[in-house]
């Protein structure tokens, strides 16, 4: 039964359900408060809501235009004015919103700058942690023993002939490693021959025959001859079973004129026999002796170039001074040598494989220039030359590369930097990349006297037009004479040397 009160707060007629929470539907007055009355009640008639003007923020209740409180419960109905920002705020502009491909671009480049900062990262560490590629120095004879070097490769195994100044004599190194750092079989040091004691033997020369042994060639300088020795074992161990003949002027021959024997420089034939190409003093001359069986005890013997003035002139230097001799693919010898009376470095094409004639070219020539000293000859993969070689004139390295087999067309770089210092003692090779390997020695300026550094330069082409800069490999004391670059079976690139300071024979190797 539905019970009618007085709601005490709003003065109105409010019914009270059985079962339901009383509460005025006016203003919300709990009516369980107000006892319900026996008698009926006549209900107030109320006006009907007035217009919408102004609705209470408080309890939702319409009034009517113009008024300030709320006619239920009393709350203020003007507006809050709006907070006015203080002059010490900062206002922050709302950020546009950005479209998904904006951020989709976004986030790519983030990934990006990520990766190289990580990149960056790791790289730092490399460089500083890592270990680098050093020159690893070792010292495989002492006692002067720092001149004429020559080296070769014995199935992967450096074999060394050079001179020991204190007692001239000519010696071999066999290494049992490849690094010659004792690892493997022990290091065999051999007496060869003695050369007498004219100079420490003008250059000596050493190859591997096709009997697997070494053959080196050398000048008596007792004799003024040009020698060969073969050994009789693949290290030259035993000085006993070592063959040496005279080749030129020859066992027996007395010719108190004879000279000859330096500048020499030997390869191996695809006969597998050597082939020595050597300057004879006395006739300014250039020769080249074909061996004609393993031991080289016989031998054909040519001269290609010959001087004009040397036999009026007794200080001419003639032709065929700083040899270097390469064998082609078609098994014709090539000869890079200097013409000392017109100051050129020449290229010698030889018609046969015993090179009993050649094809004289020139290669470098001009007014005021000295080139081909020290020449040192590579064949790149087309077999045109490519001759490293100091010129006198400026004391600077270069490498000189023909277009091809004619020589026709010759480009000539320096690559040694002149305010180094002056520079001598080239050698060259070609690396497992199949580009040129340059090593030359160089005094530095203002220590003439006193300083020697062994140096190295890597070329990008074969005519080494581009080319890294000149890098030390030794510079301690006065080192690096007669530098013999090797290339050994992984590709490690490795030099034999004299230095002078310790009066030691050294290799280096970059490990």
């Amino acid at each position: 039964m539905t019970t009618l009160v007085i709601c005490p707060q709003c003065g109105r007629t409010a019914e009270i359900v059985p079962g339901e929470h009383p509460f005025c539907r006016h203003c919300d007055y709990p009516l369980f408060w107000v006892a319900p009355r026996p008698t009926p009640v006549t209900p107030i008639e109320f006006e009907p809501e007035p217009v919408v003007g102004v609705v209470c923020a408080a309890c939702s209740t319409h009034n009517e235009s113009g008024r300030t409180l709320c006619r239920l419960c009393g709350q203020p109905l003007i507006p809050l004015a709006v907070r006015r920002r203080r002059s010490w705020e900062v206002v922050v502009p709302e950020e546009p919103a950005q479209s998904p491909r904006k951020k989709f671009i976004l986030g790519i480049a983030a990934g990006i700058a990520s990766v190289a900062l990580l990149a960056l990262l790791v790289g730092s560490l490399w460089y500083f942690f890592w270990p680098r590629a050093e020159w690893e120095v070792v010292i495989l004879d002492e006692g002067e023993s720092s001149w004429d070097v020559a080296a070769t490769l014995q199935r992967g195994l450096p074999v060394i002939s050079y001179v020991d100044a204190s007692d001239f004599t000519l010696r071999v190194v066999a290494c049992g490693s490849p690094f010659c750092d004792g690892l493997g079989t022990p290091t065999i040091r051999t007496t060869v021959a003695v050369i007498g004691d004219r100079g420490q033997g003008y250059g000596t020369a050493i190859v591997v025959g096709a009997d697997g042994h070494p053959v080196i060639a050398f000048r008596d300088g007792v004799r003024q001859a040009m020698m060969v020795a073969h050994c009789g074992d693949p290290q030259c161990s035993d000085p006993g079973a070592i063959t040496i003949t005279e080749l030129d002027p020859g066992a027996g021959v007395d010719d108190p004129a004879a000279n000859v024997g330096s500048d020499i420089s030997m390869a191996i034939g695809l006969d597998g026999l050597p082939i020595i190409a050597y300057h004879d003093i006395t006739r300014g001359a250039l020769k080249v002796a074909h061996c004609e069986n393993k031991d080289c005890t016989e031998s054909t013997i040519a001269v290609l170039d010959r001087s004009a003035d040397a036999a009026n002139n007794p200080d001419a230097e003639g032709v065929g001074l700083d040899t270097s001799i390469q064998v082609g693919r078609d098994g014709l010898p090539i000869i890079a040598f200097r013409d000392a009376d017109d100051r050129s470095l020449r290229i010698a094409h030889c018609s046969d494989e015993r090179c009993t004639q050649a094809v004289l070219l020139t290669m470098v020539q001009a007014p005021g220039l000295d080139p081909g000293h020290d020449s040192a000859l590579v064949l790149a993969p087309d077999g045109s030359p490519i001759v490293a070689y100091t010129d006198w004139s400026d004391d600077g390295v270069y490498v000189a590369k023909c277009a091809d087999a004619t020589c026709a067309d010759v480009t000539v770089r320096r690559i040694d930097r002149a305010e180094q210092g002056t520079s001598g003692d080239t050698s060259i090779v070609i690396d497992r990349e199949g580009q040129p390997v340059v090593v030359f020695r160089q005094k530095e300026p203002g220590d003439e006297r006193a300083s020697r550094i062994l140096k190295i330069v890597y070329c990008r082409d074969l005519g080494c037009e581009r080319s890294t800069e000149p890098e030390a490999v030794d510079s301690v004391g006065r080192t690096g004479y007669t530098p013999r670059l090797l290339v050994l079976n992984d590709g490690t690139i490795a030099i034999a040397y004299g230095d002078a300071t310790q009066g030691a024979l050294e290799y280096a190797v970059l490990r």
